[in-house]
C-alpha cells in the first residue's frame, strides 16, 4: 500500500473533480436547484415523480385567471428548454423535456447536489441506481414504507 500520492494524481484528481462540480452548475443555477430539490423531496408523506414535473399555482382573477403561475426559476428553465408546461389535468406542471432529463441526470450523480439517500426515488426513476442498490446505500426511514407500531403483549388477567 502507498503512502505518498503524486502531485500528478493529486492534480489530475482535482481537475475531474472540479469539471464535475463545474458541469453540474451550468446544468441548473442555485435557485433552480434548490427548487428542484423542495418540489422532488417528501410531499404529504408521498415522494414526488419527476416524470409528473413540477406543481405550479394558477392565476385565481384578473385577466390571466386560470393560466399557470410561472416563478422566476421556472421561466429560465422554461427559456432554456429544461421544461415545458402542460395542463393535463386541473393543475398545471412544469414537466422536464428530454433535455431536463438528462440535465436532472446529471444532477443527481453529484452527491453533493442532491443527497442519494433522501432522492433515492429520484435516482432510481433516472436510471441511476437500482432499488436494491438503494436499500444496500442505507434507505433513509423517510422512504420506506411505513410499518404499523409494534403492538405490546399484556399478560392475561386469569393469571
Amino acid at each position: 500500500m502507498r503512502s505518498h500520492v503524486s502531485q500528478e494524481e493529486v492534480a489530475g484528481y482535482s481537475a475531474v473533480m472540479n469539471s464535475l462540480v463545474e458541469r453540474s452548475k451550468d446544468l441548473f443555477t442555485a435557485t433552480e436547484r434548490d427548487l428542484i430539490r423542495r418540489e422532488l423531496g417528501m410531499r404529504f408523506g408521498q415522494l414526488p415523480s419527476p416524470a409528473d414535473g413540477l406543481f405550479l399555482r394558477t392565476w385565481r382573477g384578473g385577466p390571466q385567471s386560470g393560466q399557470p403561475k410561472l416563478p422566476l426559476t421556472v421561466q429560465s428553465m422554461l427559456e432554456r428548454g429544461c421544461v415545458e408546461v402542460r395542463m393535463d389535468g386541473r393543475w398545471p406542471r412544469a414537466c422536464f423535456t428530454k433535455a431536463g432529463l438528462a440535465a436532472l441526470r446529471e444532477l443527481a450523480r453529484d452527491r453533493r447536489q442532491l443527497d442519494p439517500v433522501r432522492y433515492a426515488h429520484v435516482r432510481q426513476e433516472l436510471g441511476l441506481e437500482t432499488k436494491t442498490e438503494a436499500n444496500a446505500t442505507g434507505e433513509s426511514a423517510a422512504t420506506m414504507p411505513m410499518r404499523p407500531p409494534a403492538v405490546p403483549e399484556w399478560p392475561d388477567d386469569d393469571e
